[in-house]
């Protein structure tokens, strides 16, 4: 360790030794690269003016202590390091860069207090990760976690805003994924692919995102462009819908074909168009009070047998929501509101019977 500090600008006084004040008063970033001797640098933890550490390509660092006036963990800092079983990083710590633990293959857990942002490749291929602390994070990057084969203890917070493309792909221990309420942009149910292993997707997400498929095989939104033909998820069997849920987006749990049955929430006061599509083992769905607005081909491509509609005034349709197994399918409404029904959903008046909710 020392040998390589000599060749930073650290010995002030040229003696050839790295006292406590030189440490203390060394500023910037603390980087050492490709140094397979260091097993271990606790001292680190005396170079309290360094904000930024990298340590890439030191593959037998084992052991460290950061400093608590670190901020970042900079890019690739203990990239393919397969030896590094556990890491403290300090409060002060916000900023996780690209690749920062890629690969680092033994690495079991690891809190992240304060850290607000998690680059992309953060923690790939981290193969042994199981859990992870983030609740003040805010930024999740592109594959942050994709290859983590143990990971299943993480929680997303609500201050989470924006979710990277592939983030949690290739995660077979995660049986649930929580999407928080605040989240923007693009990322739907349909990225938790290729293996799929989900199997309860909670959609706790607040505003409406805006997203359409353009004919051509491709959903695209903002910041996603993906092909049809790979997202195609058969083991999410469950979409469990937060009590704040207003808007369900379009194109939200389109090609879910393992999905069973839906209940829409009393807060849901609109159903974009094609938020169910090609739901194949979808069979029954219960739409509560307060929906007004039903999208085109909403639930297109299902094999739905029984719908049950509770609201008093029927909402709108555009074009045509609903796609039956078979003649026999029933769409039940309110008995005071058979009528309004037949007229509104003139589509479906031959299937439109009275229930008494």
């Amino acid at each position: 360790v020392k040998s390589a500090l000599l060749q930073m600008d650290i010995d002030t006084n040229g003696d050839g030794e790295i006292s406590y004040g030189e440490a203390t008063n060394y500023r910037g970033s603390l980087v050492i690269k490709n140094n397979t001797n260091i097993l271990f640098f606790k001292e680190c933890q005396y170079f309290t003016g360094v904000t930024s550490v990298s340590f890439e390509g030191c593959t037998n660092l084992f052991e460290i202590v950061l400093p608590n006036s670190l901020d970042t963990i900079a890019n690739n800092a203990f990239k393919g390091n397969t030896k590094l079983v556990s890491l403290i990083l300090p409060n002060s710590c916000v900023f996780i860069g690209e690749g920062a633990f890629y690969n680092c293959s033994k690495l079991k857990s690891i809190d992240l207090i304060n850290v607000k942002t998690i680059s992309n490749d953060a923690f790939r291929n981290s193969d042994n990760l199981v859990s992870i602390n983030m609740p003040n994070v805010v930024t999740i990057g592109s594959s942050a976690f994709y290859d983590c084969d143990l990971l299943s203890n993480i929680t997303i917070p609500n201050c989470v805003t924006s979710i990277g493309n592939y983030a949690f792909v290739n995660c077979p221990k995660m049986k649930s994924f929580t999407f928080p309420e605040n989240l923007v942009g693009s990322f739907l149910p349909s990225q938790l692919y290729s293996p799929n292993y989900i199997e309860t997707i909670y959609w706790n997400k607040m505003s409406y995102s805006s997203f359409y498929y353009d004919g051509d095989g491709f959903i695209r939104g903002v910041g996603y462009c993906t092909n049809r033909n790979y997202i195609e998820n058969k083991t999410i069997t469950k979409v469990i819908f937060g009590e704040k849920v207003q808007n369900i987006p379009a194109h939200l749990c389109e090609d879910l074909k393992g999905l069973k049955e839906i209940i829409i929430p009393e807060s849901v006061i609109s159903i974009g168009e094609r938020a169910f599509y090609d739901c194949e083992s979808l069979v029954k769905v219960t739409i509560l009070d307060n929906v007004t607005y039903i999208g085109n081909e909403a639930f297109y491509f299902c094999n739905l047998e029984n719908v049950y509609c509770k609201a008093i005034t029927p909402p709108t349709l555009v074009g045509n929501p609903f796609d039956f197994k078979d003649s026999s399918g029933v769409i039940y409404v309110p008995q005071a509101s058979i009528g309004a029904y037949i007229t509104a959903w003139s589509n479906y008046a031959d299937k439109i019977v009275g229930y008494d909710f």
